[in-house]
């Protein structure tokens, strides 16, 4: 469990197969347990026929979400085995009516008490926990937002308006930085104390050593050069920021200022850190933070591993 609960939200589509590849395991072995030749991927055909009585394949296609020629496929493969009859609608010859059979309703009659049980025996397992008892509330707003923007469309439309200025710190940008650089801190930790206690006289000491990338006058990534056991940069953004633009600020940095000590970036940042080992700096040290799931990368020039 420790790769699915460390990636979170990017391997959400392998955790629900996962999770369904169990749960229909489960559903299957109950079945045979009682002796029911019946199969769980049926069930979603069986129980519209049980809802509605006899149902087009678009109605099928349109109730499931699914594409005519999957539920076609479906439909096919019980009508193969005498569970479901399809007939040509007696007005419109283009639609497929479909039924069940005596020997379907049969069946259909054997697995309705096993899925009471099965719905009763889910409830009771969503309910064990504090927030899986919410989790058919959360797929059915999960499914709206899909269903509103899809993902690919989220993330491309971000990527297409990736659009910057990389400007030196001015006091207009104050609280959108440090809104920045304290959501960064929740998730990494503070590289120094002033970073918390004196964050106002930090950024006054440090301003002419800071490089901004900024959307629409707020602070998105930063490159705040500090003094502590020397002069270090801290590398940060927000998650939603292509991790390019933290990569263009370190260029920029490197460029214009003096070599850092010491570098801190968000260690998922395979880009930064291959611009860090071009630049002579090696790998000081990687911070597991464990209960955000984040991995902080210290890199420095002439310092040793730890």
């Amino acid at each position: 469990m420790l790769v699915y609960s460390l990636a979170g939200e990017l391997i959400l589509g392998s955790r629900f197969k996962r999770l369904s590849d169990k749960y229909l395991s489960n559903v299957y072995q109950i079945y045979k347990a009682q002796q029911i030749d019946f199969e769980p991927s049926w069930f979603s055909i069986f129980y519209i026929l049980d809802r509605y009585g006899s149902v087009s394949i678009s109605d099928m296609s349109q109730l499931l979400d699914l594409t005519q020629s999957a539920i076609s496929q479906m439909v096919s493969s019980l009508e193969s085995k005498g569970l479901v009859k399809v007939e040509i609608h007696e007005k419109d010859r283009r639609v497929r009516i479909v039924s069940f059979t005596q020997k379907g309703r049969e069946l259909l009659f054997s697995v309705k008490p096993i899925w009471k049980l099965i719905r009763s025996k889910m409830r009771e397992i969503l309910d064990e926990g504090d927030n899986s008892k919410y989790l058919l509330d959360a797929l059915e707003e999960l499914e709206a937002s899909f269903e509103r923007k899809p993902l690919q469309e989220r993330v491309l439309e971000t990527l297409r308006e990736s659009r910057f200025l990389f400007v030196k710190y001015t006091g207009i940008y104050y609280a959108t930085l440090k809104e920045l650089v304290f959501d960064w801190m929740f998730n990494f930790g503070a590289p120094n104390v002033d970073f918390v206690n004196d964050f106002k006289g930090l950024v006054e000491r440090s301003k002419d050593r800071v490089i901004l990338a900024v959307r629409d006058r707020e602070v998105v990534a930063a490159a705040f050069g500090f003094i502590d056991d020397g002069f270090n940069c801290l590398i940060c953004d927000r998650d939603d920021v292509d991790n390019r633009v933290a990569y263009s600020l370190l260029s920029k940095f490197l460029e214009s200022m003096e070599t850092p000590n010491r570098v801190f970036f968000d260690a998922d940042k395979p880009m930064i850190e291959n611009l860090l080992k071009k630049n002579g700096f090696k790998m000081v040290k990687i911070v597991e933070r464990d209960d955000v799931k984040k991995r902080l990368a210290v890199y420095g020039k002439g310092v040793q591993s730890v």
